[in-house]
């Protein structure tokens, strides 16, 4: 009920200014959507994740969002998505979050590292359970790539824990497909 209320009335507010207020319209949308995927209503999630990505990408387009929020969101419903196994729906989130840090990244901004980091995560978990039989030799590359340059991105901010916590979960991750 508090986070209905929270997005009624940024709702209202964005109203009166878009610019300031819609953003916090779509930041409340995907922490409700959050919300019901961690309790597994993937109907409601799936509801909320995508109003927050339409609003995300209209602010997106004008520039007035970081790309970590857009690719935030794109990950969180992709992670939804592979949750449900619906591997294709989130292979396609993974692939648009992974497009918006191809460009240039601050590697100063937390934010920003750790979303390309969930990003690059989430793409070799995808390969992984897709292809549990193993992976070939290309997508093996590419895994072993982004998982490196994962951990190399984060070693500047191993004083936070998400950090330190996608930086263990990368080098594990890329053990296993050394191995």
């Amino acid at each position: 009920d508090a986070m209905n209320i929270a997005i009624k009335d940024y709702n209202i507010l964005a109203l009166e200014d878009r610019d300031k207020y819609l953003p916090e319209v779509a930041s409340a949308l995907n922490q409700a959507a959050n919300y019901y995927a961690d309790l597994g209503d993937y109907a409601n999630a799936e509801k909320y994740y995508k109003k927050a990505l339409d609003i995300n990408t209209s602010l997106y387009a004008d520039h007035l969002i970081e790309p970590s929020d857009m690719a935030g969101n794109l990950n969180n419903l992709g992670r939804m998505y592979y949750d449900q196994s619906k591997m294709e729906e989130a292979k396609s989130c993974y692939i648009k979050a992974k497009k918006i840090f191809d460009g240039d990244t601050d590697p100063t901004d937390i934010k920003a590292v750790l979303n390309k980091a969930m990003t690059n995560i989430n793409i070799v978990m995808y390969y992984i359970y897709e292809k549990n039989s193993g992976i070939d030799s290309d997508e093996y590359q590419t895994c072993a790539k982004y998982l490196k340059e994962t951990i190399e991105s984060l070693r500047a901010f191993l004083f936070n824990p998400s950090a330190c916590y996608y930086h263990d979960y990368a080098q594990k991750l890329l053990d296993t497909i050394i191995k």
